[in-house]
């Protein structure tokens, strides 16, 4: 379903989603995972990090929420260790 744009139109192309960029956090690679509590949603997740990475490292876990229309959906989380990119996961709906 697309949003009304000026003139009452429809824009077939926008379906509502929308994610905004919430906080970065560091984190650091504690058994193979790093753990964090989700905003939104409310639970506490763990996220599987590559066996290459060892435990004891300095990550970065990056949060944005996820809207469908003016409500809050979901979560996507990404992980980067020395700036690049690990891991990227969402949770709800996205």
């Amino acid at each position: 379903m697309g949003t009304y744009q000026e003139g009452g139109k429809i824009d077939p192309t926008d379906d509502g989603h929308m994610n905004i960029a919430a906080d970065c956090i560091q984190v650091t690679v504690e058994n193979g995972k790093i753990c964090l509590k989700l905003p939104v949603l409310g639970n506490t997740v763990c996220l599987p990090i590559p066996s290459f990475i060892p435990n004891g490292t300095a990550a970065e876990a990056c949060l944005s929420i996820c809207f469908t229309g003016p409500f809050p959906t979901g979560v996507t989380v990404t992980v980067s260790v020395l700036g690049k990119v690990i891991i990227t996961k969402s949770f709800g709906k996205c």
